[in-house]
């Protein structure tokens, strides 16, 4: 059976069977949308589900235009969508890219912070 999930009841049990594999989420942020906890017959906790709203990053780019040109519309984009992704209370970015856009990953963990996610399959700046 799924039910509401309450921090008061549900957070320090679902603490105790988290393996650690990754952070415990916050949960009391408002991104995580859906919370909800499975019990058994008996009523025993088997585990929680969430879903935190993220934010996907697409960026489409002329191969045509000059480095520099591209170059400035990256940081102009980067600095305007933050600020507008952080007023909206979002608290990450998720970049995926193709293999061939190697070279864009590494401008983006060089210059804007960005960090391997950890599938090392896309990009992923926190604010």
């Amino acid at each position: 059976m799924i039910i509401p999930y309450d921090e008061k009841y549900h957070l320090s049990k679902l603490q105790a069977i988290h393996n650690n594999g990754f952070p415990f989420p916050d949960l009391t942020s408002p991104l995580y949308v859906i919370k909800g906890i499975a019990l058994d017959d008996k009523g025993h906790l088997v585990g929680g589900g969430f879903v935190k709203l993220t934010s996907e990053v697409i960026l489409i780019l002329d191969n045509n235009a000059s480095i520099v040109e591209r170059g400035k519309a990256l940081k102009e984009f980067f600095l305007i969508g933050k600020a507008k992704s952080e007023k909206l209370g979002l608290d990450s970015w998720h970049v995926f890219l193709s293999k061939e856009l190697d070279d864009y990953a590494e401008v983006l963990k060089k210059h804007f912070g960005f960090v391997e996610g950890r599938s090392n399959k896309y990009l992923i700046l926190e604010f």
